[in-house]
């Protein structure tokens, strides 16, 4: 099995709302990553904070978020790209109109 990291790209994640429709979404998130990981495809993931850093040869900057800008990862393992790729169609955001990035990681000894 090879390993794909998923990035999330969409609008900021709101985990403490408590809306009826963004508690309902948060919902959906718990039960694709629990499915993965009961499926023993997950191997890492996370929401992002809405803050961070930008380091660079010419110094260190504030990360400036745009209004759809990446959420989360997710570190996965599957049998090919095909696979990673369903995985990654199954994500709640996508709904939304959000899309994934499917990266496939190399192998390092």
């Amino acid at each position: 099995m090879a390993q794909y990291l998923l990035l999330f790209v969409g609008r900021q994640a709101a985990p403490d709302a408590t809306d009826a429709q963004t508690v309902a979404y948060n919902q959906k998130w718990v039960e694709y990553m629990a499915g993965l990981a009961q499926s023993g495809q997950l191997r890492a993931g996370a929401p992002f904070e809405p803050n961070g850093r930008v380091v660079a040869r010419n110094g260190v900057t504030d990360l400036e978020l745009e209004e759809l800008d990446i959420g989360g990862y997710l570190l996965v393992e599957a049998d090919s790209l095909e696979t990673a790729e369903r995985i990654a169609a199954e994500a709640p955001h996508i709904e939304l109109g959000g899309t994934t990035v499917v990266r496939p990681c190399i192998a390092v000894p």
